[in-house]
């Protein structure tokens, strides 16, 4: 999975896809002004928006797949991340490619500083062997590159507005010390079930907090093992992971509480707007929970004749409004304080 954010990785999450169409869009951005828009996904092109009109600009052929999207945190520079695994800068005044990064995996943007973290590992004596390096958004060179232990992987990142603290949200781990937290029988609930059995596999999880500043790994969390990949958001209770499925888990960084949530919707795509609220997306249908999890609103956009269509990510455009990216090529603009959808755009 990759992911490209501003404060925190909030590109889609790698889960089941049934994208409706080759062309579909996976990933949106939005500029620091307010006035770009970028999208793009299946159809390996860049689109690029004004939001003043809501329409297309300029198309920017790529010739792999778009993951991710991310601006830097003046706006010069447009992040594309792609399914062959590289990383293109783009001068966003000019829309000419600027750098090749390579291959950047969760690289996550802070949205006031100009820091970036990418989280890559490789394998040894068959155990992969996490490391977090930040980036100078300057220059695009590493600053640091900090080891995460033996055997730890990374499953999502985040990084803080100012730059100065990443989170990384572990992967699974085979565990025999795994704490057998419900001996008794399996719930009839599905929901509680699936916790049930996430808390009895055998294997752990957590979630890491490095100072930047420093280079050392700080505060961890051990939770039981939720499988799959996740994006993360920084809420005023710590930090919130949302995964593909019907659950989203709070992380408090100071007293070490992992604490799991079910919703009404599974997480084909999700985001953040400005003022911190997450939107949860599915089938036409969004979820918004407030900054502590609970659910706010829950809304759905026009249906499409025959054509399945699935949100994909979530993303804030300014403090007024949210732009839900959905894979039947279209832009659903939100207002982030009612949660309504204002507007429906064709991106092709």
């Amino acid at each position: 999975m990759r992911t490209l954010g501003w404060a925190v990785a909030v590109a889609w999450v790698v889960g089941v896809v049934f994208a409706p169409a080759a062309w579909a869009l996976q990933a949106g951005a939005a500029s620091p002004d307010g006035k770009v828009f970028v999208a793009g996904g299946e159809g390996r092109v860049l689109y690029v928006l004004d939001t003043d009109k809501w329409e297309v600009t300029k198309r920017i052929w790529l010739g792999a797949r778009v993951e991710a999207l991310a601006f830097s945190p003046d706006g010069a520079q447009c992040i594309v991340g792609m399914d062959d695994g590289l990383t293109w800068v783009f001068n966003a005044a000019t829309w000419e490619k600027a750098k090749d990064l390579g291959n950047r995996p969760l690289l996550a943007v802070a949205r006031k500083a100009p820091v970036a973290v990418s989280a890559e590992q490789s394998w040894v004596a068959g155990k992969a062997q996490g490391r977090l390096k930040v980036w100078s958004l300057a220059d695009w060179k590493v600053t640091k590159e900090i080891t995460l232990g033996p055997g730890q992987a990374a499953a999502g990142t985040a990084i803080a507005a100012d730059g100065k603290t990443a989170y990384v949200r572990l992967s699974r781990m085979e565990s025999p010390e795994e704490k057998k937290a419900d001996p008794g029988p399996e719930p009839k609930d599905w929901t509680e079930k699936g916790f049930w059995r996430e808390r009895n596999d055998g294997a752990i999880a957590g979630l890491l907090a490095i100072d930047l500043d420093q280079g050392t790994v700080g505060k961890k969390i051990t939770c039981f093992d939720t499988p799959g990949n996740f994006r993360l958001y920084l809420v005023p209770g710590g930090v919130m992971t949302v995964a593909y499925g019907q659950y989203h888990a709070l992380w408090d960084i100071e007293t070490g509480k992992y604490e799991p949530k079910a919703n009404r919707e599974f997480a084909y795509g999700s985001g953040q707007s400005a003022a911190g609220d997450l939107y949860v997306g599915s089938l036409r249908t969004y979820l918004v929970l407030s900054p502590e999890g609970k659910e706010a609103a829950r809304k759905e956009a026009s249906r499409l004749p025959g054509w399945p269509e699935y949100f994909r990510g979530f993303v804030p455009l300014g403090e007024a409004l949210v732009v839900g990216v959905t894979d039947a090529n279209r832009l659903i603009v939100i207002d982030a304080k009612t949660h309504a959808i204002v507007k429906e755009v064709n991106c092709y």
